[in-house]
């Protein structure tokens, strides 16, 4: 009889187990088709991106006498801006012209004295 309890509570606790391991991998399965979904949404949104700047670029070399060396150079200037050749706009940290603390270049005030900044970088992400 101990064996047949010992029996019953095994195969509880196996299907218990079971349930629970396709619990997690139906969220698992949820998890990785949201963030595939959203990996797609970025790639769409760069090449968007990519589309935009480069007929930004060809409308200013049809107007300008602006050439593909003139963008390298002024792509390389701005990213050494941050002492790093990276290939990446990397915002600088501010300090607040009022009270002096960090401030955090996605906000165009201080957080902690409320200084206002006059104009936000656009280009900040």
């Amino acid at each position: 009889m101990l064996n047949n309890a010992w029996d019953v509570f095994n195969t509880y606790q196996a299907e218990r187990a079971s349930m629970k391991a396709d619990q997690v991998s139906m969220k698992l399965d949820t998890t990785k088709e949201q963030v595939e979904e959203k990996v797609e949404r970025l790639n769409n949104n760069i090449a968007h991106l990519a589309l935009l700047c480069r007929a930004m670029f060809e409308l200013l070399q049809e107007r300008t006498d602006i050439t593909d060396a003139d963008l390298a150079k002024k792509m390389e200037e701005i990213d050494l801006r941050d002492g790093r050749a990276d290939g990446k706009m990397t915002p600088q940290i501010q300090k607040c012209p009022q009270c002096g603390r960090t401030v955090s270049p996605k906000f165009n005030r201080c957080l902690y004295c409320g200084f206002q900044a006059a104009q936000p970088d656009p280009f900040t992400v």
